[in-house]
């Protein structure tokens, strides 16, 4: 079961380092009480990948086998959605999902940490890319670091299209392709960029470049 770790600095500080995802929607950072119904049957999915370590965004729709963490008193559907049978609140249970999944994996940290990402607004975040399959979030006012995460942390619910770009990544074998996507989530199709028309941001949403470009 993947595990948070932690990695020192060059200067010696501490950073945490996650297999599971922070909580993204639409492009930006969100958080649990602010994510929506919909959202959350996009998101569930692709932290289920996660806590396995088995990342493939090209079949978002279809769920791994069935994790340890996972409620016994609700049905594991594939591709996930409401099950017919569960007449309770769906938006809360999908909550409860959410917070067992990183409480497993003493991930709560993450949560918390998203809460206070969401407060910040759009404009106020200004994304780079590591051209590494990351990116990182930094606070525009200050230019401090905030956080760096995997590209398809951000991308996971857009809608994934075949590529046929080249792209500059080199070639891995199949077991190294294996590894790479337990660990680092590693994505094999290049991303579609949008750049803001206002500032130096690189945007992976659509929806991300309409709000910076009103």
């Amino acid at each position: 079961m993947p595990q948070t770790n932690e990695n020192l600095d060059d200067d010696g500080s501490k950073n945490m380092v996650s297999n599971l995802p922070l909580i993204f929607a639409d492009g930006y950072p969100t958080s649990l009480d602010k994510i929506t119904e919909t959202q959350l049957e996009k998101f569930i999915p692709f932290m289920v990948q996660c806590s396995l370590g088995n990342i493939s965004l090209e079949q978002m729709t279809d769920l791994p086998s069935i994790p340890a963490w996972w409620p016994k008193d609700l049905e594991f559907t594939k591709p996930f959605k409401r099950p017919k049978s569960y007449t309770g609140d769906w938006l809360l249970k999908m909550r409860e999902l959410v917070v067992a999944c990183y409480n497993s994996h003493d991930n709560i940290y993450l949560l918390r940490y998203c809460a206070d990402l969401a407060k910040f607004q759009p404009a106020a975040l200004r994304f780079i890319s590591n051209y590494n399959c990351t990116t990182s979030l930094y606070e525009r006012s200050t230019n401090k670091l905030l956080v760096t995460f995997r590209n398809e942390n951000m991308v996971y619910d857009q809608e994934q299209k075949i590529n046929s770009r080249k792209c500059l990544l080199p070639k891995q074998s199949n077991s190294q392709t294996c590894l790479a996507s337990q660990e680092e989530m590693v994505i094999s199709e290049c991303l579609d960029i949008y750049l803001c028309d206002n500032c130096d941001a690189e945007l992976y949403s659509e929806g991300a470049m309409l709000v910076s470009n009103p």
